[in-house]
């Protein structure tokens, strides 16, 4: 909860962040995107939305349970969300379609990837469901390592040296749903692991993704 304090900035939530004073005239010329990550669960999502600007400082919009595709849509549009990265392996074939027919959200998966290689973007055909391209519509599919970007995000949690920087909202080390979700996970030997057992993670997962996003669009 301390770190989280710490990382709180001088704007509130549903603002963005580099279009407020200090922040404003510090990154006066500065390109900036909002960008998304979505966690699924089966009957409903939890979404973050970040403001990053380039050099990838960012600064946490807004962050909660969505009740359905359609709510979520209007999150993205309300802060003209740039990229959406929503984790496809629940409701797989669902998620995807949806992605297909809108621009910039794009289904991600993690898996261990020996060579730590971040991620690799691949072609799906969604009407065969194979990976490459074939005939009918295919779409982009980003597979990640999931340990390797909580790595990079306790890094800038920490804000260690030459991290971004990463912010919080007012009042965002108060919010015990966040703090709870965000400190669910430990690195043990390397792997994160949910410690204690059973705690929801959903917005740890919702954050590395937008991270992925960042490193994905080189932001």
């Amino acid at each position: 909860d301390s770190l989280l304090l710490q990382r709180e900035g001088e704007y509130n939530e549903g603002e963005l962040w580099a279009d407020k004073e200090p922040y404003k005239t510090m990154f006066s010329d500065a390109e900036r995107w909002v960008l998304a990550g979505v966690d699924v669960q089966k009957g409903y999502l939890v979404a973050v939305f970040r403001q990053f600007v380039l050099g990838g400082h960012s600064g946490l919009v807004w962050s909660g349970d969505v009740a359905s595709l359609d709510a979520l849509d209007k999150l993205a549009e309300k802060f003209d969300c740039k990229y959406l990265l929503i984790d496809n392996r629940y409701r797989t074939h669902e998620i995807n379609l949806w992605c297909a027919e809108r621009m910039g959200y794009i289904p991600c998966q993690g898996v261990v990837r020996r060579g730590r290689t971040l991620f690799t973007i691949e072609s799906l055909n969604i009407a065969e469901g194979k990976r490459g391209q074939a005939y009918g519509q295919s779409i982009e599919v980003i597979r990640h390592d999931p340990d390797m970007l909580k790595d990079m995000l306790k890094d800038w949690m920490d804000q260690k040296a030459g991290c971004p920087l990463w912010l919080l909202p007012r009042g965002y080390a108060t919010n015990a749903n966040y703090c709870k979700q965000m400190t669910a996970e430990s690195s043990i030997a390397g792997k994160w692991q949910a410690v204690p057992a059973g705690r929801p993670n959903h917005l740890w997962d919702a954050e590395t993704l937008c991270l992925l996003a960042c490193e994905r669009f080189k932001i």
